[in-house]
C-alpha cells in the first residue's frame, strides 16, 4: 500500500462536521458547529457560559417547585380538616365550600402561568446543554488540530528520533530542571484508561435521557393527550430498577454510582473540578515538578504521540455527538408534551380508581408537577455530566501541555529546536501551565 502521511485533522473532522441538532430554538448550536473560527477560548468560554445558564434555570425550577410543594403540603392538611368536617356535617361548615389544595397552592396563578414558566425554563435548560455540548465538540476539535498540538506531535517525533544521543550526564542535567506545573500523579497509560472509562460511562448515561416511565408518559401525553391513564405512582421512579424513590434520590444515586465507577473509592465531593483535580494532581504538593518526573510519569512523553492524541479526540467527540443526539430526542419529547400540557392546563380529568367503583379527580397540575420534578432532575444530571467532561478534557490538555514544556528542555539540550522555537521555549520557562487555561 502506498505511503500516506497521517493527518490528525482527517481522523476527527468526519465526526464533528455532521449536524445532529434539528429542533426549534437550537439554531445557535448549529451555528457553533458550523463556525470556522479557531479561537479555542471562545468555545470554552461559550461552554462554561451555557452550563452556567442551564444551572441557573435548574435552580429557578427547583425553587419554584419546592415552593409549590410546600404550599401543597399546607393546603393538603387544611383541605383534609375542612373537607372532613364538611362531609360530616359539622356545625359551622354548612356554607364552607370543599377545598381543593391545588386552588390554594396556585391561588395567584389561575391561568396556568406557573407551569408554563417552569416548562419554559426546562426547555431553555435543554437548549443550553445542547449548545454547551456543541461548544465542547468545537473546542476539542480545534485544540487537537491547533498549532500547539501540531508542535507537540512534531517535537515528540524529534524526541523519539534523537533521545538516544543524550548522554547519561545530559539526561540527568535536564531531569533535574524544575518547572512550574501541577504535581501530576497519573501515568500516561492510566490517563488513557481513565478517559476510556469516563467516556463509556458518559455514553451509557445518555441512555437515561431517552428511557424511563416518565419519558414514556411525556411521549404518550404529547401524542394522545389522554391524561387519565397516567400512573402518578409510577412517575416517582426515575429508573426502572425495581426501587421506589423520588426523582432527586434516583438522580443522586445514579450520579454517585457513575462517579464511583470513574473515580473509584468513596466519593466525598461532587464538585466536578475538585473530583478531576484530585484524580490527576497531588494537591498536597506545590505546583512545581522536574522534567525527569514528568518524563517518567508520561512514559517518555507518550501522551504527545499523534495516534494517541487523535484517538482521544476522536473518542471524545464521537461520545459528545451521541449525547447531543440522545439529549435532542429527549428535548423534542419535552417540547411536544409542553404543547399538549398548555392545552390541558385548566382541566380536571376523571380517573377510575383500582376497583372501578368510584371516580377520583386527577388534576393535570398534579401530573405536571410530578413530571417537571423528574425532568428537572434528569436535565440537572445531564448538565453536571457535561460540566464534568469539560473539566476532564481541560485537565488532559493541561497534562499534555506540561509534558510538552518539559520535553522541549530535552530538545533544547539536543540543539534540535530552530530559532523561533527557542524563543517560544524561553517564554515558557518559569511559566505555570495553569496560566494557559485561566479562561475557565
Amino acid at each position: 500500500m502506498a505511503y500516506k502521511e497521517f493527518s490528525i485533522e482527517s481522523a476527527i473532522l468526519p465526526n464533528y462536521g455532521r449536524r445532529s441538532v434539528k429542533i426549534e430554538g437550537a439554531a445557535t448550536a448549529v451555528k457553533i458547529m458550523q463556525n470556522p473560527s479557531r479561537a479555542t477560548e471562545d468555545y470554552i468560554q461559550g461552554a462554561v457560559t451555557c452550563i452556567g445558564a442551564a444551572n441557573r434555570n435548574i435552580l429557578f425550577v427547583n425553587a419554584s417547585l419546592e415552593g409549590l410543594n410546600d404550599r401543597l403540603r399546607i393546603a393538603g392538611k387544611l383541605a383534609y380538616a375542612i373537607n372532613t368536617s364538611k362531609r360530616r356535617g359539622t356545625e359551622g361548615f354548612e356554607d364552607v365550600p370543599m377545598m381543593n389544595p391545588w386552588q390554594f397552592a396556585l391561588e395567584e396563578d389561575k391561568q396556568g402561568g406557573f407551569f408554563k414558566r417552569v416548562w419554559e425554563a426546562i426547555k431553555t435548560i435543554c437548549r443550553r446543554i445542547i449548545e454547551a455540548i456543541a461548544h465542547l465538540i468545537k473546542w476539542i476539535a480545534n485544540a487537537i488540530a491547533g498549532v500547539d498540538t501540531k508542535a507537540q506531535i512534531k517535537h515528540y517525533k524529534l524526541y523519539k528520533e534523537k533521545k538516544s544521543k543524550l548522554s547519561t550526564e545530559q539526561m540527568k542535567k535536564v531531569d533535574a530542571i524544575k518547572i512550574k506545573a501541577p504535581k501530576w500523579k497519573m501515568k500516561t497509560s492510566d490517563v488513557s484508561n481513565f478517559m476510556t472509562t469516563a467516556l463509556k460511562r458518559y455514553e451509557a448515561m445518555t441512555v437515561t435521557s431517552t428511557e424511563g416511565k416518565d419519558v414514556n408518559a411525556l411521549s404518550k401525553l404529547a401524542a394522545s393527550g389522554d391524561w387519565s391513564k397516567v400512573d402518578l405512582g409510577a412517575l416517582s421512579v426515575l429508573v426502572n430498577d425495581g426501587e421506589f424513590k423520588t426523582a432527586k434520590e434516583a438522580c443522586d444515586k445514579m450520579l454517585k454510582e457513575d462517579l464511583t465507577a470513574i473515580f473509584g473509592g468513596n466519593i466525598d465531593k461532587t464538585k466536578a473540578s475538585d473530583l478531576v483535580k484530585a484524580k490527576f494532581v497531588d494537591n498536597a504538593k506545590k505546583e512545581e515538578t522536574t522534567c525527569g518526573e514528568i518524563r517518567k510519569l508520561t512514559e517518555e512523553f507518550a501522551c504527545l504521540g499523534e495516534t494517541s492524541l487523535a484517538k482521544e479526540a476522536k473518542d471524545a467527540i464521537s461520545t459528545l455527538h451521541k449525547h447531543q443526539k440522545k439529549f435532542t430526542e429527549y428535548t423534542k419529547s419535552i417540547d411536544k408534551f409542553v404543547t399538549a400540557a398548555n392545552k390541558e392546563a385548566t382541566k380536571d380529568i376523571k380517573k377510575d380508581d383500582k376497583d372501578g367503583k368510584k371516580n377520583a379527580k386527577v388534576n393535570t397540575n398534579a401530573i405536571q408537577n410530578r413530571l417537571s420534578m423528574i425532568t428537572n432532575s434528569r436535565v440537572r444530571y445531564n448538565s453536571y455530566w457535561t460540566g464534568l467532561m469539560l473539566e476532564v478534557q481541560s485537565m488532559v490538555l493541561r497534562y499534555n501541555k506540561s509534558a510538552h514544556i518539559a520535553m522541549k528542555f530535552y530538545l533544547k539540550e539536543l540543539k534540535v529546536l530552530d530559532k523561533n522555537e527557542k524563543k517560544t521555549d524561553k517564554k515558557d520557562e518559569g511559566k505555570t501551565t495553569e496560566s494557559l487555561f485561566n479562561f475557565i
